[in-house]
């Protein structure tokens, strides 16, 4: 069964990084069925290098804000995100992602993660996030919470999450965390 994936992307002054995050997607083999990008007020070519993309692809679609002040990581991202969630209405998903524009993956990564979906009992499901040190791909140990990661962490920057799960936490918050369920939970 194929479900309905939507993305939502917070950016903001990521022209360096955005276009690797860009092709990443468009070349996935389990494509979103609606990419919503928020630039949240980018000085730089952010805005126009997803709107060129966009351009190309109807599924992208670009949301632009007004810059609202120094950029925070928490409160900042989840208030772009949730910007999109507005942008995305009644529009149905079954999964919904929140993905950084920093992030390069390979052509198979959402097809892999979205097949943890096929059991019910999971809500939450995300890739390893590695940083590229030289010519070696090194397990992200940082923020200090990474260092404890566990198969049931999903890591920021390419959670996914199931509608049901999303109505029954109520989304993201920028008070709370976003809660993570082992695949045996309820």
């Amino acid at each position: 069964m194929k479900r309905r994936l939507v993305v939502i992307s917070p950016c903001r002054d990521e022209e360096r990084f955005v276009r690797l995050t860009l092709d990443s997607v468009v070349k996935q083999t389990y494509r979103p069925d609606l990419w919503i990008i928020v630039d949240d007020g980018s000085r730089d070519q952010t805005a126009a290098i997803v709107a060129q993309c966009a351009d190309q692809h109807p599924w992208i679609r670009l949301v632009q804000r007004q810059r609202g002040g120094v950029r925070q990581l928490g409160p900042g991202v989840v208030s772009a995100f949730n910007a999109g969630l507005a942008y995305l209405g009644d529009t149905p998903f079954d999964v919904i992602a929140k993905l950084d524009t920093d992030t390069e993956f390979g052509a198979g990564a959402f097809a892999t993660i979205m097949t943890h979906f096929d059991d019910l009992r999971v809500g939450m499901a995300s890739g390893n996030t590695y940083l590229l040190t030289g010519d070696k791909l090194v397990f992200d140990a940082t923020p200090p919470i990474m260092s404890q990661a566990t198969p049931n962490f999903t890591a920021g920057n390419v959670s996914r999450i199931s509608a049901d799960c999303n109505r029954s936490t109520a989304g993201m918050s920028s008070t709370k965390p976003m809660p993570a369920a082992t695949a045996g939970s309820p």
